[in-house]
């Protein structure tokens, strides 16, 4: 199994979201996310999914964290349940060829962020008002290397010293140091042709 890798974006007072939307409208950032998880599977709380204006998010499996049938009498191929982190994280076992992305919400965050190799924040260059948050990370994470920066975001690529649930062993299993390189630099090439840099 892949080590999980989460991508987000906050704003300088952390807000993530505000009215089951997100309180701004930076395209290049949306763009990226998209760069990012397409033709990979996403994973969703139940209300991050319920606010997402299109979905299920075409072109990705969508992993739905929830407690109800939400999908029972409209099955969709793209989209998945799990009722517990238990069982996703099963599931997940089996998907060697397939990156998963965690998504948000807030909860999701919190829950997960321990359990990624990487995270891909955008940090949004303003304050603004929101009731979701994203969770304190700056303890267990390092920066790497920053992607972009604009005068509106900057996107900082941040390793995780200590992923929980993901043994030194697996991880260089799974990422031999050769093959890590490879990754840094898959990043850094898919950063470079996106934006131009």
């Amino acid at each position: 199994m892949k080590p999980f890798r989460a991508i987000a974006a906050m704003s300088e007072n952390r807000v993530i979201g505000a009215n089951n939307g997100i309180p701004w409208h930076i395209p290049d950032d949306f763009r990226w996310f998209k760069e990012c998880t397409e033709n990979q599977i996403v994973v969703l709380g139940r209300k991050t999914y319920d606010s997402l204006k299109k979905k299920p998010l075409p072109r990705r499996e969508n992993w739905v964290l929830t407690h109800r049938d939400l999908f029972m009498f409209n099955p969709d191929p793209l989209i998945r349940t799990f009722r517990s982190l238990e069982k996703l994280e099963q599931t997940a076992e089996g998907q060697n060829n397939k990156q998963i992305w965690i998504c948000g919400g807030a909860e999701i965050y919190k829950q997960y962020l321990p359990r990624c190799r990487d995270l891909f924040l955008t940090k949004i260059k303003r304050t603004v008002t929101g009731d979701r948050f994203f969770p304190e990370f700056e303890n267990i994470f390092t920066e790497k290397k920053v992607l972009k920066e604009t005068d509106e975001f900057k996107i900082v690529w941040y390793v995780n010293s200590a992923p929980k649930r993901i043994t030194q062993d697996l991880i260089e299993a799974s990422f031999p140091k050769d093959q890590e390189n490879i990754e840094e630099k898959t990043i850094e090439q898919l950063a470079f042709s996106f934006f131009n840099i």
